[in-house]
């Protein structure tokens, strides 16, 4: 169905940020032509310049996702689309962490998945700051928020 969203898969990690980072350009490297997107505040705005500044991700399009509404307004849209159905996921192990998540926000103990597929969501939606390296960037490529 037109506008549907597939998760293929999901990574949920507290770490330093040099784990954070390899863990991000591994990925990036490993799906060529999947926009990379990021959170643009705060520490992550560094994270953003960084990975920018990685040689290797030269043809890699890097996305600054600016924050700047609650989690809670952030999310309604990812939201509305999967209460129309339109958001499925691909299994695998991953999920069940996903769904105890998205089920409990806003009041469970983590957040990351919600504010990774509010992310992910505006990235397709087109609302999000634009830093790409590299060559076009359609958004009907594959996204992944981190």
């Amino acid at each position: 169905a037109a506008g549907r969203i597939w998760i293929r898969d999901g990574i949920h990690l507290r770490a330093p940020w040099p784990e954070i980072r390899r863990l991000i350009i591994e990925t990036a490297l490993g799906e060529p032509g999947t926009v990379q997107g990021v959170e643009s505040v705060g520490f992550q705005l560094a994270a953003v310049q960084d990975l920018l500044s990685v040689p290797a991700l030269a043809a890699t399009v890097i996305r600054g996702i600016k924050v700047d509404k609650s989690k809670i307004t952030r999310a309604q849209p990812i939201a509305a689309r999967a209460e129309r159905g339109l958001v499925s996921l691909v299994r695998g192990p991953w999920i069940g962490d996903f769904l105890d998540e998205v089920e409990t926000f806003p009041g469970g103990s983590h957040d990351d998945y919600v504010d990774a597929l509010s992310g992910a969501s505006a990235l397709v939606a087109g609302a999000v700051s634009t830093v790409s390296v590299g060559g076009a960037s359609p958004l009907g490529h594959r996204i992944k928020q981190w």
